[in-house]
């Protein structure tokens, strides 16, 4: 039997009467998926892909890999580079946004593609080095908010034109991910400094910080690598993996909800691990790919409840069907949002954003 949740199929016909039909490969998206960037490979012949995953059953689909969807490949970078991070978003128009990070020696480099779930074609929207503009290094994160897109590195933040690919400077703030709430842009600062959450001024790009040191009360901060926000406006970041901290947007205080910290555990479940990246369910669950067993490099994808901090796998080699995946260092995650549709939610809540990107550019 068909289900009734999406349709997809390899290289299939469906005959209508005597019509032949013919379907395109890809995933129809549906409201709370879960994708997830993964590797299909192994960490001498990789195949990095963006996998849908279901969010009940945790059964896994290719969206985009080496063998589904023409375009650049995923293993961005030369030959004998490694790809080290990737951070996926939902764009307003159904598309996705994955930033790839790559290191050929020293030499670190990066992109931005799209990926339409529908084909698994890839786009590449913005190259680290071919692209003119402001350098701010290698990409972290980005978000598209229809005119521009939002991007952060370890040099600073800009605005890109998705029709050119050149940068604007927009911040001097040093960010990883970020999300975003009406006019606020709610940043993690990176691995190389302090760890904290800021709030990034849309029209003038200057950070706030809203919780870190002396700011807010609650447990320290180690590393902030990523910010996602409920529907009740609460945000939540990964803190040096072990650890997921709720932070109040407006006094700045901490809260762990969940922790597999050795001593001072939050919640029950598999270990938190190498947790870098987070996304919140319709459900208000949150997800979070992790390398729960650094000995092993046991992947998994968890679900963590926020009001318990107990954590479950949702899928990994046991858990949900699909092909088997490991994680990169830093997996992007993300979910597909409900109505309103996002496109409208991007164009109401970030008129700031794309004014000052419209002046940049005039």
């Amino acid at each position: 039997m068909l289900s009734t949740h999406r349709l997809f199929s390899v290289g299939a016909t469906i005959f209508v009467g005597c019509v032949i039909v013919p379907v395109a490969n890809g995933v129809t998206l549906q409201p709370g998926d879960v994708v997830v960037a993964a590797n299909l490979g192994t960490s001498g012949n990789p195949d990095y892909a963006l996998l849908e995953v279901n969010p009940t059953t945790g059964n896994r689909t290719v969206i985009s890999d080496n063998t589904t969807g023409d375009g650049p490949s995923l293993n961005y970078g030369p030959k004998g580079s490694t790809t080290l991070s990737a951070y996926v978003s939902y764009e307003p128009g159904g598309s996705l946004l994955v930033t790839l990070e790559s290191v050929n020696g020293v030499d670190l480099l990066s992109a931005i593609m799209r990926i339409d779930p529908s084909t698994g074609d890839r786009t590449l929207i913005s190259d680290s080095v071919a692209n003119s503009g402001s350098s701010i290094g290698p990409y972290t994160a980005a978000r598209d908010f229809g005119n521009s897109i939002l991007v952060t590195g370890n040099q600073g933040m800009a605005l890109i034109d998705p029709a050119t690919g050149n940068r604007t400077a927009f911040s001097t703030f040093e960010g990883a991910g970020f999300a975003v709430s009406g006019s606020n842009i709610y940043a993690a600062a990176t691995l190389t400094t302090l760890g904290g959450i800021y709030n990034i001024n849309a029209m003038t790009g200057v950070p706030t910080l809203v919780s870190g040191q002396g700011v807010g009360a609650g447990p320290s901060f180690g590393e902030t690598t990523d910010v996602a926000l409920n529907s009740a406006g609460n945000l939540f970041t990964t803190d040096n993996g072990p650890s997921l901290v709720e932070v109040n947007p407006v006094t700045g205080d901490r809260t762990i909800i969940s922790s597999s910290v050795a001593g001072n555990p939050v919640g029950s479940g598999p270990a938190l691990g190498l947790a870098l990246t987070l996304a919140v369910g319709l459900d208000g669950s949150i997800f979070t790919p992790s390398t729960i067993d650094l000995t092993t490099a046991t992947s998994a994808i968890l679900s963590v409840d926020p009001l318990t901090g107990n954590r479950t796998i949702l899928s990994d080699s046991t858990h949900g069907t699909g092909p088997a995946f490991n994680l990169l260092l830093a997996s992007g995650i993300t979910v597909v949002p409900n109505v309103p549709e996002p496109s409208t939610l991007a164009l109401a809540a970030l008129g700031g954003l794309l004014l000052v990107a419209w002046r940049r550019r005039k």
